[in-house]
């Protein structure tokens, strides 16, 4: 006859309990590990009536975990010191298609030791406190001492701004001596550029360059513009502001844009351009120059009082 087939609720599965670590010291905790076989089925293992926070024997239970894999942790905190038991406890048995069994895991020993030396009735004095290291914040601090350099080099420019030499105002009493005005000055210093030969002798940049000057301290003693100091473009607002006509404030940019022009562009002048230059310089000066004011109380010519005294003779 064949063999009746084997009931798996006839034989028990192996259980299995262990501790770690067997030794302690009062306030640490412990882990009891169950393990059940059952040779090629999924096993769960679930403790019974030990939920976290409960009490089993002298230790408090801070972990109950079963998980289907056949094992169930649980961790453990002893309440007083000596050699301990951890008392049998009961676990349910689950394996898919069987029947659940109640199995119970034996005692086990644990040794507590105590924090207080052996004969020693004392509490020790307290420890002093301890110095944890405190991570430095680079990120922020490197931030910080940028933004510390920058604002000193912000203040710093500034006070050089403050503090820079200023060229003082053009005062053309003072510059100019007694009974010379600024457009008798800048004919004659004119005339002298010219009489020095250097368009002749090919020194096209050294006579622009002394024609441009020429230029700005007549705008500067004429109408105090700081002009040895600006560009064409300044020079223009300038003279914009101190409500030149539209014509010699064409003139200036155009005579000054010549002499940039071989200044800083390296350009040599063609047959007559030189003279065209000076031409539309002598045309500022004259269209820029105050009107002679007529002398007060104009007196009779002698063509009048000869023809005054015929009159009356008549």
């Amino acid at each position: 006859m064949p063999a009746a087939p084997s009931d798996s609720r006839t034989s028990a599965p192996a259980l299995s309990a262990s501790v770690e670590p067997r030794e302690v010291t009062i306030g640490d905790s412990v882990r009891v590990t169950v393990m059940v076989g059952e040779p090629g089925k999924q096993t769960e293992i679930v403790p019974l009536a030990i939920p976290k926070g409960s009490e089993l024997g002298a230790f408090r239970v801070l972990e109950s975990t079963g998980r289907p894999d056949g094992e169930l942790v649980l961790v453990l905190e002893p309440t007083s010191t000596g050699r301990l038991e951890i008392p049998s406890f009961e676990v349910e048995v689950r394996v898919p298609g069987s029947t659940a069994r109640r199995l119970r895991v034996a005692p086990l020993q644990v040794a507590v030791n105590s924090v207080l030396g052996e004969g020693d009735a004392t509490l020790a004095d307290l420890r002093p406190q301890v110095e944890l290291p405190v991570p430095w914040a680079w990120k922020t601090m490197v931030l910080w001492a940028l933004g510390i350099v920058s604002a000193a080099l912000l203040a710093y420019g500034i006070f050089r701004w403050a503090k820079r030499e200023r060229s003082p105002a053009p005062r053309p009493e003072q510059a100019l001596p007694p009974g010379v005005t600024p457009e008798a000055w800048v004919r004659g210093e004119l005339e002298a550029l010219l009489a020095r030969g250097l368009v002749e002798a090919g020194r096209h940049r050294e006579f622009h360059i002394g024609l441009a000057d020429l230029l700005r301290r007549y705008l500067e003693l004429r109408y105090r513009v700081p002009a040895m100091e600006r560009t064409t473009e300044e020079i223009e607002l300038e003279l914009g502001r101190a409500l030149l006509p539209g014509d010699a404030i064409a003139l200036t940019g155009a005579v000054l844009r010549r002499c940039d022009r071989v200044k800083f562009a390296k350009h040599e002048p063609v047959s007559g351009e030189v003279r065209d230059t000076v031409e539309l310089t002598q045309r500022l000066v004259d269209l820029t120059a105050p009107a002679p004011v007529p002398a007060s109380g104009a007196e009779s010519s002698p063509t009048g009082v000869a023809e005054g005294a015929a009159v009356g003779g008549g």
